[in-house]
């Protein structure tokens, strides 16, 4: 029975290891083959790969191989079934292979990035929680009518500091009173935010460094989503994107 649980987290997390031995074109020599499950080969030098870099604990080597060998068995008989040529098992892996292609983008943009939160915006964070914004707001169809959209057409809007969205908390941050952010895009439409004012309520609360690290933490990440949101838009902006909806209208 442990070994069809260690077959289940194996398959649950389906690493490159599995890709790179599963679609193994070269059939080792004879001589160098340290496992055999029916037609399926691997060499000494892969088996040892796998036992390295394997992502799940086992009590000893001979359990990871037992699961191993159970995996292939299992594989094989989907094969024999013919659930690799169905439709929805290739959507699965397609979509699969997509998640896993974009989580390593995504996770080599964010490690390139070095975002850091000073000591002073987390100073004005801190002042801010205990204000109200006032604010100019108004959402725009296109991008155009964003960019050159006047004062006066946006509406009036009085808020708590705290009460806004997080990332419009850290873009606020850094603009001062007077400006207005960059166009947003928030689904199928673009918002702009004018900052009329700020007005303070009373002294922020003092809060322990734990917090102030917390804290700290919490913006460095949301900077960073930020970032990213930016990026994705410029490679949109960047692309050509053409939409035909089948003549609906």
């Amino acid at each position: 029975m442990k070994y069809i649980f260690y077959i289940i987290l194996l398959l649950f997390f389906f690493t490159s290891s599995y890709l790179v031995i599963e679609f193994q074109k070269e059939e080792p020599p004879p001589e160098d083959i340290a496992l055999i499950v029916n037609e399926w080969r691997c060499s000494r030098e892969e088996l040892n790969r796998l036992l390295e870099t394997q992502k799940v604990d086992y009590d000893s080597p001979y359990d990871f191989i037992n699961s191993l060998i159970t995996k292939k068995l299992l594989i094989q008989e989907a094969k024999r079934q013919g659930i690799d040529k169905e439709e929805r098992f290739k959507d699965s892996v397609r979509e699969f292979y997509e998640q896993a292609l974009i989580k390593t983008l995504l996770d080599r943009k964010i490690a390139s990035l070095n975002v850091q939160v000073s000591e002073k915006e987390l100073n004005n964070y801190l002042s801010a929680m205990n204000s109200v914004v006032l604010l100019r707001i108004g959402s725009f169809n296109t991008l155009v009518e964003a960019e050159n959209v006047t004062i006066d057409e946006l509406k009036p809007k009085e808020i708590l500091f705290r009460e806004l969205s997080e990332d419009i908390q850290v873009r606020l941050l850094s603009l001062k009173t007077g400006h207005k952010l960059e166009p947003l895009r928030r689904g199928k439409k673009y918002t702009v935010i004018f900052v009329e004012d700020i007005k303070n309520l009373g002294t922020p609360q003092k809060v322990s460094e734990a917090e102030r690290h917390r804290i700290r933490e919490r913006l460095r990440r949301i900077k960073q989503e930020i970032i990213l949101e930016e990026w994705i838009e410029e490679l949109r902006s960047q692309a050509s994107i053409r939409l035909n909806m089948g003549g609906n209208k």
